[in-house]
């Protein structure tokens, strides 16, 4: 896969977009640091959870409406922002699922992490024979659990795409296909997001807001992997319905 040429062909499709888009992702950055704002004040996660589902909920796919026109050759208007907003439940469900997912990997990780620091913590009581294998163990799930948890947040990466181009699909069926689509592309995808290391770097030292200006940029780049995937995708399986992970049992009903 030529990620430079995805890269260089986003170079193209930003110009006369990339301040449109920008003041776009400001917005959304402005809103989410209101909800984040609120949930501190009244000291409530959930609550800062809840309003930020509902305001990505209400924008994101609007978001993801000019990026798809920007990589396509089209103009974005900030107007498009709140032009998705019938997909509302279904953005909603689609984050519900993804974030209970991976919140439960991550805190099969954390136990797992806490469980290896205990046994570290109490190696001069027990052999240390069995110290050891358990240490082993514990590193070798860790990193198995981490694993899972980025190979499935890839999975399901071109999930708003696969939505803003198939609104008449379930949220399930948008994860399933989005995850039967990855099958053999994952490496590829989290190589690509690797030559964006420095980038990345540069966001944490200006404490985000480096990503203001970068998101624009980053989203097109993965505007044009997710092109490239689609078509392999068709040319491989033409309409056929993904079978992986949700859809499996309502595959087995329409072969019946």
């Amino acid at each position: 896969m030529n990620y430079k040429k995805m890269k260089d062909q986003a170079k193209k499709n930003l110009k006369g977009n990339y301040s449109t888009l920008v003041l776009a992702t400001l917005i959304l950055f402005s809103i989410g640091a209101v909800c984040n704002f609120i949930g501190n004040v009244t000291d409530s996660m959930f609550l800062t959870y809840a309003l930020s589902l509902i305001a990505d909920s209400l924008l994101a796919m609007g978001f993801v409406k000019m990026i798809v026109k920007v990589s396509n050759k089209k103009k974005a208007e900030l107007a498009d922002l709140t032009s998705e907003t019938d997909l509302f439940l279904k953005y909603m469900a689609i984050s519900v699922i993804v974030f209970v997912i991976v919140g439960i990997l991550i805190l099969l990780a954390l136990i797992a992490f806490k469980s290896l620091c205990m046994v570290i913590a109490n190696m001069g009581a027990i052999n240390l024979l069995l110290g050891t294998v358990l240490i082993l163990c514990g590193l070798l799930l860790i990193t198995l659990i981490i694993g899972v948890t980025v190979y499935m947040s890839i999975a399901f990466s071109q999930s708003l795409f696969i939505l803003y181009e198939e609104k008449d699909l379930p949220a399930t069926k948008v994860l399933s296909k989005s995850f039967d689509m990855m099958d053999g592309y994952t490496l590829e995808y989290l190589i690509l997001t690797l030559t964006f290391i420095g980038w990345f770097v540069l966001c944490v030292v200006t404490l985000g807001i480096g990503y203001i200006f970068l998101a624009p940029y980053l989203l097109v780049v993965y505007a044009n992997f997710y092109k490239v995937v689609k078509k392999d995708y068709k040319t491989a399986k033409g309409d056929k319905k993904p079978e992986k992970i949700f859809n499996d049992e309502d595959t087995k009903a329409e072969e019946e």
